[in-house]
């Protein structure tokens, strides 16, 4: 039987630099053995190897994420030279109904997520993220997984379109893993990346596609919906996730040190 697995992938950030990111997964009863350690010890080493192999002239970065509850987990990394950078929440809204109004802005419509229209709501979803931290410009290999994605169901989605433009001005990609609320008796669904472009900000389309997708989300038959955010979001989501009624019900720290 599995005891635990870790991996590693990276990718180049909007600063330059490379982040080897570490995942890693124990068995409760396999804990406080040392084989976390061994595992994330593991992950280093593949992650150097793959610098040595291509180097930058620069530091490469290691990068790792624990659930506020992961007490050992925390402990490990702190002890291993790790350093907290970065705090994200993971929200829920716990009841789908009495919602507020969030009408959208003027000159901008809905419109569901077609074939055709796949590259153009990519590429919205990339110019809107570009100002979160951490965040790495994709490629055509990253749209292509991106599209082949199996959880991607698009009659969820929620697409706002600029009508004068006709230039998509926002999205909200929404998901809801049959798997998961089968495996945990959910009925949860997740909304799995929301994002305006600049140009359209701060008119309350980030609130409508909100608005809406819980509003899909409870069509569907659930009766929760979930997101994570950054809690030193730039454009303000944390606040407008909490007006929307989510409330965070765990926080992650994410770890770095310098290779």
């Amino acid at each position: 039987r599995m005891a635990g697995l870790s991996r590693v992938r990276w990718w180049m950030n909007n600063e330059g630099q490379r982040v080897y990111w570490q995942f890693g997964y124990l068995r409760p009863e396999w804990r406080r053995k040392g084989i976390g350690r061994a595992m994330l010890r593991y992950t280093e080493s593949r992650a150097r190897l793959h610098a040595q192999a291509n180097p930058m002239g620069r530091p490469s970065l290691l990068q790792v994420y624990a659930e506020d509850t992961a007490y050992n987990k925390n402990a490990l990394l702190v002890n291993e030279g790790y350093k907290p950078i970065r705090y994200t929440f993971f929200m829920q809204r716990k009841d789908l109904h009495d919602l507020p109004v969030a009408p959208l802005p003027v000159g901008l419509e809905l419109r569901p997520a077609r074939p055709e229209h796949m590259r153009a709501i990519w590429e919205a979803k990339e110019k809107a993220f570009q100002d979160h931290w951490g965040h790495a410009v994709g490629n055509d290999a990253d749209y292509e997984r991106w599209l082949n994605d199996p959880t991607n169901d698009s009659s969820l989605w929620q697409i706002a379109w600029d009508i004068a433009s006709d230039q998509v001005a926002g999205v909200s990609i929404n998901v809801i893993n049959a798997d998961d609320n089968a495996s945990y008796n959910f009925l949860r669904g997740l909304v799995s990346s929301l994002g305006v472009r600049r140009r359209w900000r701060g008119r309350g389309l980030g609130r409508a596609l909100l608005v809406n997708s819980i509003k899909a989300l409870c069509e569907r038959g659930m009766t929760e919906a979930v997101l994570g955010v950054d809690t030193e979001n730039p454009t303000g989501a944390l606040k407008l996730y909490e007006s929307v009624g989510f409330r965070a019900i765990n926080k992650d720290t994410i770890y770095r040190k310098k290779m």
